[in-house]
């Protein structure tokens, strides 16, 4: 059910190492000991790796998929992605929008159910809010509004800097260069 993790430098010390001097210049204070294996293989296929966790327990995690699918520098080129995320604070902008988005819902269901119950709650057999008959209005009205912001999905994908689409977004490409393309290696059960 859990992932095996494993300390990265015990399985590949040379991408340790490149993940160390990328760490080192994204001013990110990584030691090698906060880099881990993980055993992702009898779960997925993907080729992933993860930058995660708050001061002392900031870690980067590297899938045994991409290792045995990517080479050094395709690796360091995802960490580094991954770890891009990590610099610019996307995680508490995000948290933090997420929490502000839940009190924006929160305050429409308020505003929201006392007309819904007036309207059908004789039919429902809902007297008020304070009815436990009531938490099924709630829970709708909630998901109701919760679907509407495909606003949410847009930051989210601009702040990867790509349209929900996947493709490299426009504006952002003006200073960039053409974004980075290569081959996997094959997995060994697509060689069978």
């Amino acid at each position: 059910m859990l992932h095996k993790f494993e300390p990265l430098q015990q399985k590949d010390p040379a991408l340790t190492a490149s993940l160390e001097k990328l760490a080192q210049r994204a001013a990110v204070d990584i030691p090698p000991e906060r880099m881990f294996w993980m055993n992702a293989s009898e779960k997925t296929t993907a080729v992933d790796a993860y930058v995660t966790g708050f001061g002392a327990s900031k870690r980067i995690v590297v899938l045994d998929t991409t290792i045995a699918r990517a080479t050094t520098p395709q690796i360091v080129f995802v960490a580094g992605h991954e770890m891009g995320h990590y610099v610019l604070g996307h995680i508490p902008k995000l948290l933090a929008f997420f929490a502000a988005l839940l009190l924006v819902f929160s305050y429409l269901v308020y505003r929201s159910i006392g007309w819904l119950l007036a309207r059908s709650g004789a039919k429902w057999k809902v007297r008020s809010v304070d009815d436990w008959a009531s938490l099924p209005a709630l829970l709708f009205l909630f998901s109701i509004f919760s679907s509407l912001p495909a606003p949410s999905a847009a930051l989210s994908a601009d702040m990867s800097n790509t349209k929900p689409t996947g493709t490299v977004s426009k504006s952002r490409t003006a200073s960039r260069p053409t974004p980075v393309r290569w081959r996997l290696k094959p997995s060994k059960s697509s060689a069978m």
